[in-house]
């Protein structure tokens, strides 16, 4: 009963409610993971409309770490209209492996150099063939602006789609 008072007489402070307010700001403010539905509200991003299977997604709604990655597999022809809902160029996809190798940022950059960064690969579950053509695309946004750089992997009449936040866009 005595800390339950000393919380108490605490919280009854000035000083004790702006610091109760500060800790509640702060444990919020966090890095924390999402539901799909929050995050999908977050970049504003909406699923595609066909059946689609192998549904995975990971996230953080914690601002200013917000991001999402998401991936799904569909008919080929709903991914292409899914892309185009969201502003893809598909007449100029980027390919992987990209056919281009040098420096960036003083290191050295290969062919096969993996499209996300090595975490978003191993959290994708993904590992490319590196005799397989993939489309790359850098231009899927919502209607708030988020953007996404987005792999799709052809898999015949099907096609996994890979989608990683480059950044939130604006409300």
């Amino acid at each position: 009963m005595g800390g339950v008072r000393w919380v108490t007489r605490g919280l009854t402070s000035r000083m004790g409610l702006v610091w109760a307010f500060t800790a509640l700001a702060v444990l919020s403010s966090a890095s924390c993971a999402a539901s799909r539905e929050d995050l999908l509200k977050i970049f504003d991003l909406d699923l595609p409309g066909c059946r689609t299977t192998d549904m995975w997604y990971k996230g953080d709604a914690g601002w200013p770490s917000q991001h999402m990655s998401l991936r799904f597999t569909a008919p080929k022809a709903c991914v292409d209209q899914y892309l185009s809902d969201h502003g893809v160029s598909r007449d100029h996809p980027l390919h992987w492996p990209t056919g281009e190798s040098g420096t960036f940022e003083g290191r050295q950059v290969t062919p096969t150099d993996p499209p996300f960064a090595p975490g978003r690969m191993k959290d994708f579950g993904l590992t490319l063939n590196p005799e397989k053509r993939y489309d790359l695309y850098n231009d899927f946004t919502t209607p708030t602006g988020a953007v996404f750089l987005v792999l799709v992997d052809p898999q015949g009449e099907q096609s996994t789609i890979y989608l990683d936040s480059v950044s939130l866009g604006h409300d």
